[in-house]
């Protein structure tokens, strides 16, 4: 629902990502005015497991930056595919 997905994002601070990132996963955020807008996660250097942008911010370049930057995180480590 619309009002978990809020209470979600508004957990996803930059030090609960920063906690989580175990086990081969890696997380990218987006922050609007300092609030998480997006997250994406990478696992085994080149497979994404999660790309999020908040609704009311679609559409603006947010998804595409996350895919982006996770991309170059892939190729910097070396990864020949990416999806």
């Amino acid at each position: 629902t619309p009002s978990q997905r809020a209470l979600w994002l508004a957990s996803l601070t930059p030090e609960v990502l920063t906690a989580q990132q175990r086990g081969g996963v890696r997380f990218a955020t987006a922050l609007v005015g300092g609030r998480v807008a997006g997250i994406a996660a990478l696992r085994d250097v080149h497979h994404v497991v999660h790309l999020y942008v908040a609704p009311p911010l679609q559409r603006r370049g947010l998804g595409r930056a996350l895919w982006d930057h996770l991309r170059g995180l892939a190729e910097a480590e070396g990864a020949r595919d990416f999806y």
